[in-house]
């Protein structure tokens, strides 16, 4: 399924046509706020900025960093003075007398106060962080102007797994990182090694305390994740090499599976028309559609008018939500040859958000106009109910 519209972005947001040339200080401060973290090369290409205009925007950056205005976000980076980004890399670097976190930005500076981590309701064991973890966190300004850090995912957590192709020889057993950039050797001395067989793929880790300073490290098998001939076989070292977020955490199998048909409540009924869904029939989700018809308006002889219409997960994924933070941590559906790795449980991604025919769908939808040369007149967004 793709990615829901309107969520993470994934460059500065800016409201408003687009203006070039050398911006004033409002501007310039409101594009700053609106991005929450930018660079001098990021402000020169919206404002499109060249030569002298783009020196003197250095200038007006330097003087505002000087008057307190803005902070410094690592080597190049910056934003308004003691403002978090949306989404940032952090740092636990506190514990108070209640056992709350704090957490500031990795590349943050002197105008940055630690803010408190929220506890994670997906939390277990292992899964909670601690002091000294490095975190992807979003950081979230509450009611009362404080700012909360909300963690979506526990970072370098990566390099203690090893994912490699089981190889048995006389007495020993090895592991072959399917990672080729790996120069090491290693052993697989621990775990329940006795059901092993030549060309399975294991994911493995190292035993930290080993004592061994030459020839093959030891490590410990977690899983064995298939053969290695299996035509699956790339598309499971695919996901653990690139380390993809697989499964879904209960609380959000059960939001989904709680999830309910939709209903014309707040929606324009489309059901009279006769939408067709653009994905094709092997598609593992169906989630766009379109319908064109001619424009009975008098004025208008010979013009169109064209619906396009959306799947709308907002309807299912609210902000906050079991659904929404495993959104955010898995960012996007992943499509391999044999299987995809949804964003969303299967109720929503293959279901209630899948345009399949016949059944009522909550959609997002545009009504575009045109007139007989393809023109545009006119346009308008519904939130529809649609067949």
């Amino acid at each position: 399924m793709k990615r829901p519209r309107g969520q993470r972005p994934v460059s500065p947001p800016v409201s408003g046509a687009r203006r070039t040339g050398l911006p004033d200080h409002a501007e310039l401060s409101r594009f700053i706020a609106e991005a929450g973290e930018t660079d001098v090369g990021e402000i020169a290409k919206h404002f499109g900025l060249k030569g002298t205009d783009r020196r003197a925007l250095r200038q007006m950056i330097k003087g505002m960093q000087t008057s307190g205005a803005l902070g410094k976000r690592g080597r190049k980076g910056f934003s308004r003075a003691g403002e978090y980004p949306p989404v940032g890399v952090a740092d636990v670097v506190e514990r108070d007398g209640d056992g709350d976190l704090y957490v500031t930005l990795v590349k943050g500076s002197d105008d940055l106060t630690p803010v408190r981590l929220a506890p994670g309701k997906d939390e277990r064991g292992a899964g909670a962080p601690g002091l000294g973890d490095r975190l992807l966190a979003r950081f979230v300004k509450r009611e009362d102007g404080t700012v909360e850090a909300q963690m979506i995912k526990r970072l370098g957590e990566s390099s203690e797994k090893l994912l490699g192709v089981i190889r048995k020889g006389k007495g020993e057993i090895r592991l072959e990182p399917v990672d080729r950039r790996s120069k090491d050797a290693f052993l697989v001395t621990m775990g329940d090694i006795g059901s092993l067989r030549d060309g399975d793929l294991a994911l493995c880790a190292p035993e930290k305390d080993h004592h061994r300073r030459y020839g093959p490290k030891p490590v410990r098998l977690l899983q064995v994740i298939g053969k290695e001939d299996d035509p699956r076989a790339f598309s499971l070292l695919a996901i653990h090499a690139h380390n993809i977020p697989t499964g879904f955490t209960p609380e959000a199998e059960a939001e989904a599976e709680a999830a309910e048909p939709p209903t014309l409540a707040g929606r324009e009924d489309l059901r009279h028309l006769n939408l067709v869904t653009i994905d094709p029939p092997d598609a593992r989700d169906h989630d766009d559609a379109v319908f064109a018809h001619p424009d009975d308006d008098p004025s208008n002889e010979g013009g169109q008018v064209v619906w396009v219409a959306i799947a709308d997960v907002s309807a299912y994924v609210r902000p906050g939500s079991a659904l929404d933070r495993q959104a955010w941590t898995k960012a996007n559906s992943v499509y391999f040859p044999d299987r995809v790795e949804p964003m969303l449980p299967e109720a929503l991604s293959a279901g209630l958000c899948s345009l399949i025919a016949h059944q009522n769908r909550a959609c997002m939808a545009v009504r575009m106009v045109f007139d007989r040369h393809g023109a545009r007149r006119s346009h308008k967004f519904v939130r529809g109910l649609m067949r």
